[in-house]
C-alpha cells in the first residue's frame, strides 16, 4: 500500500475540493550510477487537463513517468495526488491511487478478445466456478460506451486496427476509475484517423475530471490537443506555458537549448569508404558522420544491420555491395560495433575483464589442437596493454566487468577493437550513462580514431555531443533521412526540428 501522509478516497469517486492539483510534483530528484536524470523537476497538473511533458531524446520524460507509476523510487523531492504527498512501494500502489500510464509498446494477447484482455491480470467475476463472461462484458462495455464506442469487444485483437488495439489498452486502464493517466507517445504507430479517435477518447476523460499528461515529439498535434506543456532539458524544467502561447519553434528551443554549432571539419577527409545507397549518404575516412533520430528513427537498427546483426541496410563498402550476414563477416571487412546497451549486447558483466577484451578475437588468443585452451597469459597481457592505451582503471584483468564504472565498461568495449586494423567504427550511444570526466576522453578517442583515418557512424541522443563530434550530421525520421548537413552547418534547433519534421 503507499505510504500516504494524510486522508485519500481510494474509491476515486471524484476529485477533492480546493484548488490541489491533481499531480503535483515538487523538487523531484533521481540518479542513476551517480548520473542525475532528474534534478529538481517541479510540475503540477490539474484535474481535467492535458497537460504535455516535452523533451529530446534522454530529457527525463521516461524516469519521471516511472516515479509517478511506481516503477522507480524518486531519491528526492515528493509527489502528491490530490494534495496528498504519497510514497508507492511498487506499481500496484500507484495503480490503487488512480494513476495509469497508458504505453507506446502495447502488451496485447493477440488471440484474446478486448473483454478478455482487459481483464488480463485482474480478478474476474465468478458464478459458482465459472468465470461470468456476461458481467465481465457488461463491465467492459460500460467503460467502452464513454471512451471507445463502436469497439468490437468479442473479437480477437490481431484483428483489430492498430488504433482500435490502442482503444483496448486504454479501457484496460480505465476499467478501474482513473484520477491520473499518462499518454506515453500514443500516436507512434497510429495513422491519422486512429489518432483523431484517440484524441476523441483523450477529450472525454479531461471532461470527465481526469487529469492526462500527453507524451510526444508531434508537436503539431501537442498544440492542438494539450492545454499546457512542461519542457524538460538534462532532466530539469527548461520551460512551458500555456499551449495558446507557444508554437513549435519556441518549444523547439526550450528543448535543444544553447547547443553550439557543430564544428568545422579538422582535414580535408579521405577517400569514400561507406556508402549508404537508399539514404544517398556516404561517409569518408577521417571523418565522423553523425546520426540523429528520435525514438523509433532507425539508428540502431541502422548500425546493427551493417554489424551484419540483423535486418538489411542497401550499401556499399570500398565500391563492393556490402551486406554482411554476421558479425564475423563485418568483422573480417573491417567493421566494428560498439553497441547502445552495453550490459545486454557488449559484455559479460559476471565474466572477467580479460575474458571480455578477447571476446571478439578468439582466435588470437587460442592455442592449436583439437581442445583449444585459452592463452591466459596472452589474455591478461593484451588487457593490461588496454589499461595504458584507452586508460582502463580496473585493479586486475581477472576483476569481473560489472564491478567496473559505466567509463570504464565503455572505454573496454571501444578498447578492445584497437587490436586491430578497422575502417568503419559504428558507435551507438557511445557515452550512455557515464559521468562528464569519462565522457571527455571517450570523445578524445573517438576523435583520434577519425585523425587516424578511421570512417565514424556516431548515432546519439545527445545533441550537445552530436555537435562537438560530428563533422557533418544525418538526421533520421521514421528510417528515412529527413535532413542532411554540410559541415559547420548543424545546430542544436535545427537538428532537432528536422526529427520532429519540421
Amino acid at each position: 500500500m503507499p505510504t500516504l501522509t494524510g486522508p485519500f478516497a481510494m474509491d476515486h469517486a471524484g476529485d477533492p475540493g480546493g484548488d490541489a492539483a491533481a499531480l503535483d510534483i515538487g523538487g523531484l530528484c533521481k540518479s542513476f550510477a551517480a548520473i542525475p536524470v532528474l534534478r529538481g523537476v517541479s510540475l503540477a497538473v490539474r484535474a481535467g487537463e492535458v497537460h504535455a511533458l516535452l523533451g529530446e531524446n534522454g530529457a527525463g520524460k521516461s524516469t519521471l513517468i516511472r516515479c509517478c507509476a511506481g516503477a522507480l523510487r524518486p531519491d528526492a523531492g515528493v509527489i502528491r495526488i490530490a494534495g496528498v504527498a504519497a510514497t508507492f512501494a511498487g506499481p500496484a500502489d500507484a495503480l490503487r491511487a488512480g494513476v495509469r500510464v497508458i504505453h507506446q509498446e502495447r502488451s496485447l494477447v493477440p488471440y484474446f478478445d478486448v473483454v478478455e484482455t482487459v481483464f488480463l491480470g485482474r480478478r474476474q467475476p465468478r458464478r459458482l466456478l465459472r468465470l461470468d463472461r456476461a458481467a465481465m462484458r457488461a463491465a467492459v462495455a460500460a467503460v467502452a460506451d464513454r471512451l471507445a464506442p463502436g469497439l468490437p469487444l468479442d473479437v480477437p485483437v490481431a484483428r483489430l486496427s492498430p488504433g482500435q488495439q490502442q482503444m483496448a489498452e486504454i479501457l484496460r486502464a480505465f476499467l478501474g476509475r482513473a484520477r491520473i493517466v499518462f499518454f506515453d507517445e500514443p500516436t507512434a504507430a497510429l495513422g491519422e484517423a486512429e489518432a483523431r479517435l484517440l484524441f476523441d477518447a483523450i477529450r472525454r476523460l479531461r471532461d470527465e475530471g481526469v487529469a492526462v499528461v500527453y507524451v510526444s515529439h508531434r508537436l503539431e498535434e501537442v498544440l492542438a490537443l494539450c492545454d499546457r506543456a512542461t519542457v524538460l532539458r538534462d532532466g530539469a524544467v527548461a520551460g512551458g506555458g500555456r499551449c495558446a502561447e507557444l508554437d513549435v519553434s519556441t518549444i523547439v528551443q526550450m528543448m535543444s537549448g544553447a547547443h553550439a554549432a557543430a564544428p568545422a571539419a579538422r582535414a580535408a577527409p579521405g577517400g569514400g569508404l561507406l556508402r549508404l545507397v537508399e539514404w544517398n549518404v556516404g561517409v569518408r575516412c577521417g571523418e565522423i558522420v553523425g546520426l540523429y533520430g528520435l525514438l523509433g528513427a532507425g539508428r540502431s537498427r541502422s548500425l546493427r544491420a551493417l554489424f551484419g546483426a540483423g535486418g538489411r541496410l542497401q550499401a556499399t563498402l570500398r565500391g563492393i555491395p556490402y551486406a554482411p550476414r554476421t558479425p564475423r563477416a563485418a568483422i573480417a571487412a573491417g567493421v566494428v560495433l560498439v553497441p547502445e546497451d552495453r550490459a545486454a549486447q557488449g559484455l559479460m558483466l559476471r565474466q572477467p575483464v580479460r575474458v571480455n577484451a578477447t571476446l571478439p578475437l578468439l582466435r588470437r588468443f587460442r592455442r592449436r589442437g583439437w581442445l583449444p585452451l585459452p592463452a591466459g597469459g596472452r589474455e591478461r597481457a593484451f588487457t593490461l596493454s588496454l589499461r595504458r592505451l584507452v586508460g582502463l582503471r580496473l585493479a586486475d584483468p581477472e576483476q569481473r566487468a560489472g564491478t567496473l564504472s559505466g567509463g570504464n565498461q565503455q572505454k573496454l568495449l571501444l578498447g578492445r577493437w584497437l587490436a586491430q586494423t578497422n575502417a568503419l567504427w559504428l558507435l551507438d550511444e557511445p557515452t550512455r550513462g557515464i559521468d562528464v570526466a569519462a565522457k571527455a576522453e571517450l570523445h578524445a578517442e573517438i576523435r583520434a580514431l577519425a585523425a587516424a583515418g578511421a570512417a565514424v557512424l556516431l548515432a546519439t541522443s545527445d545533441l550537445g555531443e552530436l555537435l562537438a563530434l560530428s563533422d557533418r550530421v544525418v538526421v533520421l525520421r521514421a528510417g528515412r533521412v529527413a535532413a542532411a548537413f554540410a559541415p559547420g552547418a548543424a545546430t542544436g534547433p535545427a537538428v532537432l526540428a528536422a526529427s520532429l519534421g519540421q
